[in-house]
């Protein structure tokens, strides 16, 4: 999913995908101002991008001169215009690279500037030195102590556009202690990190991501209070870990694959002066008139619904006493 980040927000492994400031500013138009498209613009709303009835004259000037300044960037997998001809780390462990084509001075300067924030990436598997016999025994143990982070790395499914909400409740398991390190409600399309947490020193992790629509699975868990006997009945399952990076801070981030359930549709209610009519009941019901889920909008008249397998199906709005056919 394209996503804009500001410079102090970059990570090792976006450099190679950081789309030159020209093209970034077309991949940005085609996607944030298309009335129709299958993408997600992904932080789009911290960086002055246009919205509807937007009546300013250069509207997409803001954004454009932040990316030729190096303020802010497009990290985009399927980038046919990378930034970087070449990216590598010398023996003295620091990284050297160059520039596909020309960028001026001001964008030269602010990428260098970025590039001091960026962490390198650590060798996987080399042993850390051992605390001194003179430190303390407190010190001993807060040195051991380890924090991360939670990166859910979101795909679609079906080759369907990822919807613009996907509640979930996020749980990393210590297995190693047999504790939850993490239990955190989440929009992942907004924000698909977990809050930092920490674990002594080569503790094991499973992450789980339960949508709201498991309402089994979460009953379950309720009942239970157990991830591993849930997972057991075939009722959730651990994400896979595609990789590791370490931040600035010292966090160990993550890299976990999510993939966003497709089988939704989603709901909206406005009133005539185009206000959310919040809490107002509904009901989606198949083309033979089964009710196959309800529920009540939230405070923006939205709803986001898994589980629908049937096409052509309508929405009702029982308060009132109208329907919606969704042709997805």
């Amino acid at each position: 999913m394209p996503t804009l980040k500001r410079a102090d927000q970059l990570l090792w492994g976006d450099l190679e995908y950081i789309e030159s400031p020209d093209m970034a500013l077309r991949t940005i138009k085609s996607i944030h101002g298309a009335a129709f498209t299958t993408d997600v613009l992904h932080n789009a709303s911290y960086f002055d991008l246009p919205v509807q009835r937007d009546t300013r004259f250069d509207a997409y000037g803001p954004i454009e001169r932040q990316l030729n300044h190096g303020e802010a960037y497009l990290i985009h997998h399927n980038t046919i215009s990378p930034l970087l001809q070449t990216l590598s780390i010398n023996e003295q462990q620091q990284a050297q690279w160059t520039f596909r084509g020309y960028v001026g001075d001001m964008f030269r300067n602010a990428f260098m500037m970025a590039m001091h924030g960026v962490r390198l990436p650590t060798p996987m598997g080399v042993l850390r030195q051992e605390p001194s016999a003179e430190k303390t025994e407190q010190e001993r143990v807060k040195q051991e102590r380890e924090k991360h982070v939670i990166l859910l790395n979101l795909e679609g499914q079906n080759d369907r556009p990822l919807p613009l909400k996907h509640n979930i409740t996020l749980y990393v398991e210590n297995i190693t202690q047999g504790s939850t390190a993490v239990r955190q409600l989440n929009d992942v399309i907004y924000n698909p990190f977990s809050r930092v947490f920490s674990t002594e020193k080569g503790d094991k992790l499973k992450v789980y991501a339960i949508p709201d629509s498991l309402l089994e699975a979460r009953k379950d868990l309720n009942d239970n209070k157990s991830l591993a006997l849930s997972e057991s009945k075939g009722l959730i399952s651990a994400l896979e870990e595609t990789g590791q990076e370490t931040r600035q801070d010292g966090a160990t981030l993550h890299h976990i694959t999510y993939k966003v359930p497709n089988n939704y549709i989603e709901i909206e209610l406005l009133d005539e002066d185009d206000n959310p009519e919040v809490g107002a009941a509904y009901q989606v019901i198949a083309p033979n008139g089964k009710v196959l889920q309800k529920g009540h909008l939230d405070e923006n008249g939205y709803a986001e619904v898994i589980g629908v397998e049937t096409d052509n199906v309508s929405v009702v709005f029982p308060d009132f006493d109208q329907n919606c056919v969704v042709a997805e």
